[in-house]
């Protein structure tokens, strides 16, 4: 089972108010008996008391805030108010808003939910389990205990009506899918202490349109933010060094893309079908644009790619038909298969005194298509002439 290390706060969306009210609250007393089966502030005294202290109408509760300690036995009932028992099933609950920030985590209970190989998960100190929330579909607003230290696997995966999520500071691992098929997710912040995004964390949240990666991520991994269609730009900070593989992929709405000067790996079609995005510039650090990086990118029309990179992948532009203009840096020794399938170039500038290994990586010459190289190399790229129906030496 893979995890992946995260420090510091991730606020994910804006943050709705969680109103919580007391019994012995004159002040905050609901007005009609109704209200006051439907908002709930509880305090445990002992771990495994959660159902006695809510009462027969549980399911009925739609915001509430817990105290004290929580076993397996408290998150099965929290998991039935939310709207999926301990077998995912759906249940009548109808609890939205869950305010656990004075409550915490700790060992001991049946089960609090088991998956179709029959494995069965239980409470750890400390610690959201894999699948605790899985398919609490009812979930609207979730604060999590201040010590919690771990999310794990599938956590609030399929929690297709969440929409906001407190992370704590305390929280130092997440675990992969973790907010899988949130499509309630509009808006992520993630704070300057987290040092990786792992892989699928937000897989298919649909809903998603804005995210903001702070200054400590080092690493976007794998389809990360993939099938994200409603995400519409996204800056890469300098902290970044590898944006995994898929880690962007078939994010159709995504108009624009800042990547940092820290990046040295975009991997496998990492922006691959990434149709929105109309150009793209990679900064120096690059030296790696994997295979596929940005296939499919058929609203591209412009991409310039800095001196560092050394190695560009098979097919990483292909397809993308509206691209007309690119410039390569001088540090390109080898552009890769089908790199530039069937683009329609009309200008490349090529910095490169040493002309690059190419393989098939331009289609057609088009009597209008022009390669600029350094001053004094035309002869040295006449081979290029299948490429290019122009060869013109740059200016100095």
């Amino acid at each position: 089972m893979k995890t992946f290390r995260l420090i510091g706060m991730a606020l994910i969306t804006i943050l709705m108010c969680i109103t919580a009210c007391s019994d012995d609250d004159d002040d905050d007393e609901p007005e009609t008996t109704t209200q006051q089966a439907l908002i709930k502030t509880v305090t445990l005294k002992a771990a495994g008391t959660l159902e006695n202290l809510l009462g027969d109408q549980y399911l009925e509760i739609e915001t509430l805030k817990i105290i004290g300690p929580l076993n397996s036995d408290d998150i099965r009932i929290i998991r039935e108010m939310g709207g999926s028992d301990y077998e995912g099933l759906p249940t009548y609950g109808k609890l939205s808003y869950l305010d656990l920030s004075e409550a915490s985590i700790v060992e001991g209970g049946e089960y609090y939910y088991h998956d179709f190989d029959k494995q069965y998960y239980f409470t750890s100190n400390d610690k959201i389990g894999n699948y605790m929330f899985r398919s609490c579909y009812q979930l609207k607003t979730i604060t999590l205990p201040n010590s919690v230290t771990t999310i794990g696997y599938a956590a609030f995966s399929e929690c297709t009506g969440l929409t906001s999520i407190t992370i704590p500071n305390s929280v130092t691992t997440i675990g992969s899918y973790a907010f899988y098929d949130c499509t309630g997710l509009t808006s992520v912040t993630i704070g300057s202490g987290v040092t990786t995004i792992g892989s699928y964390a937000f897989y298919d949240c649909t809903g998603l349109t804005s995210v903001t990666i702070g200054s400590g991520v080092n690493t976007i991994e794998e389809s990360a933010f993939r099938n994200c269609r409603g995400l519409t730009s996204i800056t890469i900070p300098n902290s970044v060094t590898t944006i995994g593989s898929y880690a962007f992929e078939y994010c159709t709405g995504l108009t624009s893309v800042t990547i940092g000067s820290g990046v040295n790996t975009i991997e496998e079609s990492a922006f691959r079908n990434c149709r929105g995005l109309t150009s793209i510039t990679i900064g120096n650090s690059v030296t790696t644009i994997g295979s596929y990086a940005f296939e499919y990118c058929t609203g591209l029309t412009s991409v310039t790619i800095g001196s560092g990179v050394n190695t560009i992948g098979d097919y990483a532009f292909g397809d993308c038909t509206g691209l007309t203009s690119i410039t390569i840096g001088n540090s390109v020794t080898t552009i890769g298969y089908d790199a530039f399938r069937d683009c329609t170039i009309k200008n490349c500038h090529i910095y490169a005194t040493t002309p690059p290994n190419t393989y098939q990586s331009f289609s057609t010459v088009y009597a209008e298509s022009t390669l600029y190289v350094p001053k004094g190399y035309a002869e040295a790229y006449k081979d290029w002439f299948s490429y290019f129906y122009n060869i013109v030496e740059m200016e100095e």
